[in-house]
């Protein structure tokens, strides 16, 4: 499992995700290295181990002015061309074998 974007991790977060030793790419990472370099990453990280991916998109990885509705909108998320390139080399690579969208939260009107 690798976590791509994390930003605002709460204390119990921080433990389970040393607890698991999950591989955690920030946005500062992202800002750092790019996303193509963290995307290679864990998708050769997780190619070793696994014959396929399961894509768990939560939908609050992604700053606010890209999907304003969610429950945790925080600010420096991922932008929606980082995503689309996350996407699409999830295709290229021909790994992905399931996907979900989650924390969709529209605003009540």
């Amino acid at each position: 499992m690798a976590i791509i974007g994390a930003r605002d991790l709460d204390d119990g977060e921080k433990r389970l995700i040393n607890r698991l030793q999950l591989k955690v790419y920030t946005m500062h990472d992202i800002e750092r290295i790019g996303i193509a370099e963290v995307t290679s990453g864990v998708i050769d990280g997780l190619k070793a181990r696994t014959s396929g991916i399961h894509l768990s998109l939560d939908l609050d990885s992604l700053d606010p002015f890209e999907a304003p509705g969610v429950g945790t909108p925080v600010r420096g998320g991922l932008t929606f061309r980082e995503l689309s390139f996350l996407m699409a080399s999830l295709f290229e690579a021909d790994v992905l074998v399931s996907a979900e969208f989650v924390e969709v939260n529209p605003p009540a009107r």
